[in-house]
């Protein structure tokens, strides 16, 4: 099973689809992930803009985590997911940026946390040094310079992956928030009717492998402030496809006990399908 919380989710998703077996099932919560999301300053710019200019740097890690348990942001989490984050969320010191020992700083750095909202549109360089916009450095940029030309970033893999939804193998349960801005409601219809509709898919809603709940009292921080809702959600999900999974499983382990020979060449079946060869066929 995979599972995803905003751009993790759509993470997970390209992972099933470019290994369409090694995943079974996906739970993906309030997922950055659809063809309406419309780039610019208007979508993810404010975290965006928030972490650029975060503290990242702190004396001892206790002064670290004090800093976060005082934070209102964090103050409405679940305090188990809380706890983790400040387990795992922080980092001694020294590290590349700060290689003076015996302080505290964040385990992904601010600067790599950023790059996950939006990536600069000026990528190329002048002669002088000076970036510019060159095209040629820009392959999946679509037409987001002509709709927001003055706005320097973008981010392509919100529409990218929901193109390719119609082909996604494992089943889904979607989890969203219901005063999410990133998942409205025309972004959680896109992806209902859109997932494993198409050639490999899983065959959709109408197979039955793709289900969406709307937990609507919490935003796009989801999973972080209803952590056990969306537990309960997720594990009632997986217990079909772990019954699918054994299934097919053991259908696979009747057939691996076969004799590698008859395993290796054309049974009677498929001959019976091609047909016999008539004498004007014949080599």
């Amino acid at each position: 099973m995979g599972m995803g919380h905003s751009f993790g989710a759509n993470i997970i998703v390209n992972l099933a689809l470019l290994h369409p077996r090694l995943l079974q099932h996906l739970v993906l919560m309030d997922p950055v992930l659809s063809r309406f999301v419309v780039p610019g300053p208007a979508y993810g710019f404010s975290p965006m803009k928030n972490s650029t200019y975060r503290r990242d740097l702190w004396a001892s890690r206790e002064e670290a985590e004090a800093s976060f348990r005082r934070n209102k942001f964090y103050q409405t989490w679940d305090p188990r997911v809380l706890d983790a984050w400040i387990k795992y969320g922080i980092r001694d010191t020294p590290t590349k940026l700060y290689p003076e020992p015996g302080k505290a700083t964040l385990t992904t750095t601010k600067h790599m946390e950023v790059f996950t909202y939006y990536r600069p549109t000026a990528q190329g360089y002048d002669e002088n040094g000076k970036r510019f916009i060159d095209p040629k450095k820009l392959p999946d940029i679509g037409d987001s310079i002509e709709k927001h030309p003055h706005f320097p970033f973008y981010r392509p893999e919100g529409p990218s992956t929901a193109e390719k939804l119609p082909n996604l193998r494992p089943s889904v349960l979607w989890i969203y928030g219901g005063k999410s801005d990133v998942s409205l409601h025309d972004s959680r219809q896109e992806k209902r009717d859109l997932t494993g509709v198409g050639i490999g898919g899983s065959g959709g809603v109408k197979a039955g492998r793709v289900k969406d709940v709307v937990i609507e009292e919490f935003g796009h921080l989801v999973p972080m402030e209803a952590t056990t809702r969306c537990a309960e959600y997720a594990a009632a999900s997986i217990v079909p496809e772990l019954e699918r999974w054994r299934q097919e499983e053991a259908e696979y382990q009747r057939w691996a006990k076969k004799p590698d020979v008859e395993k290796q060449v054309l049974d009677d079946d498929f001959r019976r399908w091609v047909g016999p060869l008539k004498p004007k066929e014949k080599l």
